[in-house]
């Protein structure tokens, strides 16, 4: 492939190339999906970029995309999780690996896979616990993801009132805010 060519200028032609065809990455997707081991860090991101034009490429690549939630660059963690969520099919099949990315050090990937997760409402109504304990999570930005991710399921939202019910004391304003924004959505929650 020429997108792991040792001249840049030649790497960059063909990515510029495919980029334009959500076709032609589909074509080559089992080559992209192989340059996701590449040493290189910028051939890897530039082939997660890649199968993210075509989601048809993200669900037939999704096991190999997922893989990279344990690259040791953070980048193309991130990117790994981006290229997911593009496709609520791959998704599904690889939501374990996203709601093990929860555990992740970087509040960075704690924040995407919350933001992948919505792509499946079913996801997040099957991975609910799992969404919830992030409410509490010591970034501001994660707490807010998680509170945005339980909005695209009501399920989850009433199944799990009771935990979110219990963040209306949090010593967050913005945490009881949203709370009480959660609890508004399901109308079969009594708010204390």
């Amino acid at each position: 492939s020429k997108l792991d060519d040792p001249e840049d200028s030649v790497r960059q032609a063909a990515f510029s190339t495919l980029k334009t065809s959500p076709n032609a990455v589909q074509q080559h997707g089992v080559v992209l999906a192989r340059e996701l081991d590449h040493p290189d860090l910028q051939v890897r991101q530039d082939a997660l970029y890649l199968l993210r034009i075509s989601s048809d490429a993200v669900q037939q690549h999704c096991a190999a995309i997922a893989s990279k939630l344990n690259d040791p660059d953070i980048s193309v963690r991130l990117a790994a999780l981006t290229t997911l969520r593009t496709s609520s099919s791959a998704v599904q099949q690889q939501c374990s690996a996203i709601i093990d990315a929860l555990d992740d050090p970087d509040f960075r990937m704690r924040e995407a896979a919350l933001v992948s997760l919505r792509a499946s409402p079913d996801v997040v109504l099957q991975h609910g616990t799992a969404i919830v304990t992030m409410l509490d999570d010591p970034a501001v930005s994660v707490r807010q993801a998680a509170f945005s991710t339980l909005t695209t399921s009501s399920g989850a939202v009433l199944q799990h009132s009771a935990a979110i019910a219990s963040m209306l004391n949090h010593g967050d304003y913005r945490v009881r805010q949203a709370a009480l924004d959660l609890l508004r959505i399901s109308p079969n929650t009594v708010l204390p």
